[in-house]
């Protein structure tokens, strides 16, 4: 039976051509697989080792994400038809201005957040809270206003209830450090101001800082320590690294002090704790910035492993909308942010 398999194996992986069953040449079509896999457990831990990444994970990964994208369809048409969860909030994360503009961005939630620590929570409390982070309902397919300056803009809410609309506007007249957009659903409810931080002509610098062990501490390498300080712990009990606060006070400041540098916050963390670090910054009196996450999923823009690569796409792109800024960049070792903005 293993001489067979690996015969038949051999001759698919020599075909250049597409056969009924093999999306490209570089898979195995499912008969094949049913023939032999339980059959041949020495074949199959050596074919595993030489194909299982490329192939048949491949191809796990993409009925995984057909089966997400039934459900999420199936989901949407059951609230659509009944009335369930209609949109009670708009997650408005803060961005920045460039010279010709803002780009908004946010997520339109069914349910509202459960709002900032309280100064009795415990444990327990803050694990429901983190799993209602984790399970907030998305409200895919709304339509949103969004309105900044002297601009108006429609669109709506992707698959996962996330938004991104651009507004081209004319520089800021006021020196103020933000200002704000908003944005609502269609009919005008739920109006929702959207803080854009103005990057004035004049500043010195640019900072863009990692927030894992950089700003907050989350012993990112120990992942026990890190599960226990992300599911029973809250923006109140968190901590931050020694001196931080002050270090990124005079950063802002500079050297002239009488103009505030731009601060950016980049992160593998998903976007279900973009409550929490906002918490955390103010709890801390650590300085307001844009705060780029990462999105969790298995979608075309979404990632369940570490999303390094995206790190650095969220990196350049900032450093691109500000082609003139000089930049100080703030990371660890922890999760190779050396690498990510060599």
């Amino acid at each position: 039976m293993i001489a067979e398999a690996e015969k038949e194996f051999e001759e698919i992986d020599r075909s250049p051509v597409a056969r009924p069953g093999i999306r490209d040449s570089n898979h195995l079509p499912l008969s094949f697989l049913q023939r032999h896999w339980f059959f041949a457990p020495k074949w199959n831990v050596h074919m595993a080792q030489r194909r299982w990444p490329e192939s048949v994970g491949h191809y796990l990964r993409a009925l995984a994400v057909d089966a997400d994208d039934l459900l999420d369809t199936t989901h949407r048409r059951l609230n659509d038809r009944f009335g369930f969860e209609r949109p009670q909030h708009i997650a408005a994360y803060r961005v920045a201005a460039d010279a010709t503009g803002v780009e908004l961005t946010g997520r339109v939630l069914a349910r509202p957040p459960m709002g900032g620590p309280q100064d009795d929570d415990g444990w327990w409390d803050n694990l429901l809270n983190t799993y209602r982070r984790f399970d907030a309902e998305e409200s895919p397919g709304i339509s949103l206003h969004a309105h900044f300056r002297n601009t108006s803009a429609d669109t709506v809410t992707d698959a996962e209830g996330f938004y991104r609309v651009r507004l081209e506007t004319e520089p800021a007249t006021s020196s103020a450090l933000w200002d704000n957009a908003s944005v609502s659903l269609a009919d005008g409810s739920l109006l929702t101001p959207q803080p854009v931080l103005q990057v004035g002509a004049d500043v010195q610098f640019g900072v863009i800082s990692d927030i894992d062990d950089t700003v907050l501490k989350s012993s990112i390498l120990d992942w026990k320590t890190a599960a226990q300080l992300t599911f029973l712990h809250n923006a109140r009990t968190r901590k931050p690294l020694l001196g931080v606060a002050a270090l990124y006070r005079a950063l802002q400041l500079g050297t002239r002090g009488n103009v505030a540098n731009p601060i950016f916050y980049v992160s593998n963390s998903p976007w279900n704790l973009y409550d929490l670090l906002e918490d955390f910054l103010e709890l801390n009196a650590i300085p307001y910035g844009p705060i780029s996450l990462r999105r969790l999923g298995l979608g075309e823009h979404e990632t369940l492993g570490p999303g390094d690569g995206q790190k650095f796409e969220r990196v350049r792109d900032v450093m691109q909308r500000y082609p003139t800024l000089r930049w100080v960049l703030l990371g660890d070792s922890g999760q190779a942010d050396a690498e990510v903005y060599s």
